[in-house]
């Protein structure tokens, strides 16, 4: 199988902004990326996008996946995996949502 580099394609991510909210002792964030990826060849190709959830190792913090559009996650590394087909010009979009549950007291940084 022969995978191409993302110099042959489009490829867009964005970041929506992450809501939060709070109960007593818990914080809660949801956050959302969105990747375009265009094929701007004129022949179809095969490719194989990889992106990446947080895995928390600390008991008091909880990452629950929502959403992968389709993708194969290995819940070891969070590593979240496609492999398609884009015809000539086509394009595909692929979501990750995911939410973290942490103590308030705990101060983290989520992208």
């Amino acid at each position: 199988m022969n995978y191409l580099t993302t110099l042959l394609l489009l490829l867009i991510s964005i970041v929506l902004p992450a809501q939060s909210e709070h109960t007593l002792d818990t914080e809660i964030t949801d956050v959302r990326w969105s990747t375009v990826i265009k094929n701007n060849k004129e022949q179809s190709i095969n490719i194989k996008v990889l992106d990446q959830i947080p895995v928390s190792t600390n008991d008091d913090i909880e990452v629950e996946v929502e959403e992968l559009s389709r993708a194969h996650l290995d819940e070891e590394t969070g590593t979240c995996t496609w492999v398609m087909d884009l015809q000539a010009n086509e394009q595909r979009q692929l979501d990750l949502k995911y939410q973290v549950k942490y103590p308030r007291r705990s101060h983290l940084i989520i992208e």
